[in-house]
């Protein structure tokens, strides 16, 4: 089922796993379009975010997620991705020198 929130989120976990972010990328986001999903979309996307350092789009992602969950791990996630990031401004989105792959290929 293609609005099956729970799949979307198990298919975008396993292609983020095997480093096809292009693929997880785009069922993140059908995952966090499903609004009784979308904190748990967030934060699942949030780590894969972290797992490639691209810690301000996770940044993002935590934010949200905060918003919404007041679970204490939350708040402390969040900051410790931003205290990476603000030692890491090699990572930022914007550095032009930054040229991370959009796809990584097959092993």
């Amino acid at each position: 089922d293609p609005n099956d929130g729970e799949s979307l989120l198990m298919l975008a976990e396993t292609h983020s796993r095997r480093t096809e972010y292009d693929e997880a990328d785009i069922y993140f986001k059908r995952a966090k379009e499903i609004e009784e999903l979308e904190v748990k979309a967030a934060l699942a996307w949030a780590e894969s975010l972290v797992d490639r350092k691209l810690y301000e789009r996770a940044i993002e992602e935590l934010e949200f997620v905060a918003i919404n969950d007041d679970r204490e791990f939350i708040q402390t996630y969040l900051e410790n991705v931003r205290r990476v990031y603000r030692a890491n401004p090699a990572y930022s989105l914007s550095s032009p020198h930054l040229n991370l792959p959009t796809k990584q290929p097959r092993p």
